[in-house]
Parts: C-alpha cells; structure tokens; sequence
C-alpha cells in the first residue's frame, strides 16, 4: 500500500560448496518484513525464484539455512538436506588494524 519493500531474496549463478564446478542457481537472503509474513509473500519469492531457475535451464536450486526453524520452512516447500557445511566464526578485531591498510608483507603468513 505504501510502496514499501515488503521483501527480497537474491537468486545467482554460482559454484555450490561441496562442488565448484559448475556453478549452480543458488538462493540467499531471502527475508519478508515482519508485518507481511504470513500473508504468501515468501512463497510468492520462492515460487518466482525456481520459475526463473527453470528459465536458466537448471532443475535443481540450492541454498543455505542454519536457523532449525528456517530449515523446516524450506523442508515444507520440498526441499532436503544435500550438503552440512561446518560452521564458519568470525572475531571481529577491536581497535586499530596492526598493519594499515595497503602496507606490509602480503601473500603469506608472517
């Protein structure tokens, strides 16, 4: 009604985890604003996303879920478990980078 986004997904062309080649449709971030969940707009999303995988000549789409809940969502619209991936964990560094930006050794480990 206001023209606001109400939600989005990103669907690309890309190498799949387990298997970097070739590159398959692969789906990510797909999100719905809270106020229109419910209401079909993720499965309007999911439905234009493998119609346009079909468009490209795939018959598979992956993506990636780690939320239990999420996982149920897409086991629900028929998809399965293809590939656990180990979990990735990032530090976020506090302070000053110990060597700026552009300088010191690179390529290697010091």
């Amino acid at each position: 009604q206001g023209g606001g986004l109400v939600g989005m997904g990103e669907l690309a062309r890309q190498p799949y985890p387990c298997h970097p080649s070739p590159k398959r449709p692969y789906l990510y971030n797909l999100c719905v604003a809270p106020s229109h969940r419910g209401k079909g707009v993720g499965s309007l999303l999911m439905w234009r996303c493998e119609e346009q995988t079909r468009q490209w000549g795939y018959s598979e789409l992956f993506l990636h879920v780690e939320h239990q809940d999420t996982q149920q969502l897409y086991a629900g619209k028929g998809f399965h478990v293809s590939y656990s991936e180990p979990t990735f964990f990032q530090l976020q560094l506090q302070g000053r980078a110990v060597v700026p930006s552009g300088e010191g050794r690179r390529g290697g480990w010091m």
